[in-house]
């Protein structure tokens, strides 16, 4: 009876192992390992701002300092010097500077015109251009500004120009550095501050600047 008993426990012990072992497909699998997430190291691309507004830079303009430079306009005849006074003289009527009242002639020349209290601007000394008898130029209290004195740069035997009570200011003096013949320079009243006033240095025949009532100070003159 035992040895039955071993028998039996015998034969179920190796059927327990031919189940567990001999049969391959009876293992157990365990799930594999799961890899760790790989980083994307593809570069992004990074799409350009839109609608952003076009930054665009002031065009910059040649200052007078460069224009100054020009050479002068062609000079007018005495004839033609003479329409143009007489053309401001039916413009504008009286200035009390003699008869004809807004300029004087000297040996059939026009040597002497006022434009002073009028309307005259800028655009209006076009007309000047080429005056080179003009001796004396009278402008006070006039509508005109540094930028309209580009004109005037060759009126090489102007000797008086009265600026005072206008716009003129820095920039515009650089044009008058050509007009070496000019004694007598009023700039009362105006824009001029000291930071204009080395272009007058060429002025070697300059004898009366009046700056009364401007931003000039003794460091200004002093430059």
């Amino acid at each position: 009876m035992r040895t039955k008993w071993i028998a039996i426990g015998s034969l179920m012990f190796g059927s327990l192992v031919a189940q567990g072992c001999g049969d391959s497909q009876s293992v157990v699998q365990l799930p594999p390992e799961e890899s760790p997430p790989t980083t994307n190291t593809t570069p992004v691309a990074i799409e350009p701002a839109t609608n952003v507004p076009e930054v665009k830079q002031p065009a910059v303009k040649p200052g007078p300092s460069v224009e100054a430079s020009l050479p002068a306009p062609k000079a007018k005849s005495t004839a033609e010097q003479k329409e143009v006074a007489d053309q401001f003289e039916a413009r504008f009527g009286r200035a009390g500077v003699g008869k004809p009242v807004r300029y004087k002639e000297q040996d059939g020349k026009v040597t002497v015109l006022s434009l002073s209290d009028t309307i005259v601007n800028d655009n209006d000394l076009a007309a000047l251009e080429g005056m080179n008898d003009l001796e004396t130029l009278l402008l006070t209290r006039t509508k005109i500004t540094g930028a309209g004195l580009k004109h005037l740069r060759g009126l090489s035997g102007l000797k008086k120009l009265a600026l005072d009570d206008t716009a003129v200011d820095d920039a515009g003096l650089v044009w008058l550095s050509g007009l070496t013949e000019l004694q007598d320079l009023n700039l009362l009243h105006t824009r001029v501050t000291g930071a204009g006033l080395p272009a007058l240095a060429t002025l070697a025949s300059l004898e009366k600047l009046n700056l009364q009532s401007t931003a000039v100070d003794d460091a200004g003159l002093e430059a």
